[in-house]
């Protein structure tokens, strides 16, 4: 039982030091590309995959009315954030 949770444990964290690192490539990449820019598949990629996990901390956001008028994408930081949180309890 202790192995298995060892192995979930790990599964957990290493998914989501993945998330992070193309969360990470996504702002990288959109500084160089627009979001609309159908050419560059690899951002493309990067949204689609990145969109899953920011897409309900951007719904609870939109939900609640907070954040709408900030420049930034706050979603973006504390999915981050978030994700950040997870990694350092599961190691």
């Amino acid at each position: 039982m202790i192995a298995f949770l060892e192995l979930f444990s790990t599964v957990v964290a290493f998914f989501a030091a993945i998330i992070m690192l193309m969360m990470t490539t996504r702002a990288i990449l959109s500084l160089l590309y627009d979001e609309g820019d159908i050419e560059n598949k690899l951002y493309n990629v990067m949204v689609n995959v990145t969109e899953v996990a920011i897409a309900p901390v951007r719904y609870i956001f939109h939900r609640l009315n907070l954040f709408q008028d900030t420049p930034m994408d706050i979603a973006f930081l504390v999915t981050y954030m978030i994700l950040s949180f997870i990694t350092m309890i599961f190691i």
